[in-house]
């Protein structure tokens, strides 16, 4: 099956503290590293929403998170995986000043994956505040991920465990699984991907209803101080399926 030919059933947005490792993780899951922009490049932080997509594949031979990958082939088995369903990710930006960029990106969203570092103290501020704007538009499939496990020993990811299910307790993510894992090392990825599979449905299409389209992102092409009868501005390419 040609992923040309695949439309993603569902977004997940990435979201979580500045510099916990969404952006890497999305790399890992995708392939493709969503901070592009020349700013970003620099500083090391997401500034604008990054889009990236892949596929979810399943080995039906094997068991368990080992079954689930975004590789044609099992290696274990050495045959193929079998396709079941293309996902699409908004990978949030993490910096306070940005929030305004994440809750528009909230808007398109239909689960998320909360990024937590396992080596620093639950909550960082934008932990709470990206958690929070997951509340606020009802978004309610949710993932945690405690990322970095490789740079702790077990008692210290215990109690990072431990400090993240205080943290979520009485929130929309009290009862989301937390997948400790290294985005890095690109360990327990497998466990990641088969968590999507189960905790992140895809939405019902109402395909008899009038589509609504949402905008995320807009690019100004109109010099500064051109008046509003001279603004321009046009949909380059894309489809309706």
């Amino acid at each position: 099956m040609s992923a040309e030919n695949i439309i993603p059933e569902v977004t997940i947005g990435m979201v979580g503290h500045i510099d916990h490792g969404k952006t890497t993780l999305l790399e890992k899951l995708t392939g493709k590293w969503t901070d592009t922009h020349s700013e970003e490049m620099k500083r090391g932080i997401t500034i604008r929403l990054g889009y990236a997509s892949c596929i979810i594949k399943k080995c039906e031979k094997c068991e368990g998170p080992s079954a689930y990958s975004i590789s044609d082939k099992c290696m274990k088995h050495e045959s193929n995986n079998k396709f079941q369903r293309m996902i699409s990710f908004v990978d949030a930006p993490g910096h306070e000043t940005l929030m305004t960029t994440m809750l528009s990106g909230a808007s398109i969203i239909h689960g998320a994956i909360l990024v937590i570092a396992a080596n620093e103290s639950v909550p960082q501020q934008q932990t709470a505040e990206h958690l929070k704007a997951l509340e606020i538009t009802g978004i309610k499939n949710i993932i945690i991920v405690q990322n970095k496990a490789d740079l702790v020993n077990k008692e210290e990811l215990e109690k990072n465990y431990g400090q993240i299910k205080k943290f979520v307790k009485g929130t929309v993510a009290e009862n989301a699984p937390v997948i400790p894992l290294s985005a890095q090392a690109g360990v327990n990825i497998d466990a990641l991907l088969e968590a999507i599979e189960e905790f992140i449905p895809s939405p019902d299409r109402k395909e008899d209803e009038n589509p609504i389209m949402l905008v995320a992102r807009s690019f100004d092409v109109n010099k500064p101080g051109t008046s509003i009868d001279k603004l321009i501005g046009t949909v380059l390419g894309g489809a309706l399926k």
